[in-house]
């Protein structure tokens, strides 16, 4: 069941039980809990709708518009996902040429190629340096 036909069930069936005007009591020490059966302390609350039918059907209408939208954009973003997934891993920085290409063959492990220029610069960067000992 799509998410626009999950919300609209949900929406005709709170619309169905408020219209029903059941009883609904306030609970509890502190008034936290709500029950439909009658308790100890209990006082009873107004559940009614106080919209008219046009707020109602506004609110349904707008309610299933949204639900559309959600379900549009859930698509494109897995259209999206699935596209990414098959273009392979980013490359953040540099080029193929300065840092090495790849070499795959389809199903085989990726292993860079021999680095075709040398850097006395090591390939680690220090994020963090803690204060130096005296020297």
């Amino acid at each position: 069941m799509s998410r626009a036909t999950g919300l609209v069930v949900l929406t005709l069936l709170w619309v169905g039980s408020a219209s029903a005007q059941t009883q609904v009591y306030r609970c509890g020490p502190d008034g936290r809990a709500y029950s439909q059966e009658p308790c100890a302390q209990g006082r009873t609350i107004d559940v009614g709708d106080p919209r008219s039918a046009q707020q109602a059907a506004q609110t349904r209408r707008a309610a299933l518009r949204d639900a559309r939208a959600a379900d549009e954009l859930e698509r494109a973003r897995l259209h999206a996902e699935r596209l990414a997934a098959r273009q392979g891993p980013a490359l953040i920085g540099g080029s193929k040429a300065s840092l090495g290409e790849v070499s795959c063959a389809k199903g085989a492990a990726c292993k860079p190629a021999a680095s075709k220029r040398r850097s006395d610069k090591p390939h680690t960067v220090t994020l963090y340096r803690g204060a130096q000992a005296s020297r």
